[in-house]
């Protein structure tokens, strides 16, 4: 429901760290702090995002976006088992 770039910035959760957002070639692009992986969002509607990682063994998966007021304010991300 958002412009794409408004889902850009950098999240952090206390055990895995780091994950910065950001557009690329009008894409959004996932880079991980601890990780040498990326993933790439592609919007599904609303504020979900499908999740393609850069390492298929990570898997694909849905990636919701917790919206408040207009504004971004978390996202959701799983791997694998």
């Amino acid at each position: 429901t958002l412009p794409l770039a408004a889902y850009a910035g950098k999240y952090r959760h206390p055990v895995y760290g780091s994950a910065e957002v950001k557009m690329d070639n009008g894409k959004l692009k996932v880079i991980f702090e601890h990780h040498d992986i990326f993933a790439i969002l592609e919007p599904k509607g609303k504020n979900d995002f499908l999740c393609t990682f850069s390492s298929p063994i990570l898997g694909i998966h849905p990636a919701p976006f917790e919206v408040d007021n207009g504004k971004v304010k978390n996202m959701t991300i799983k791997v694998n088992d």
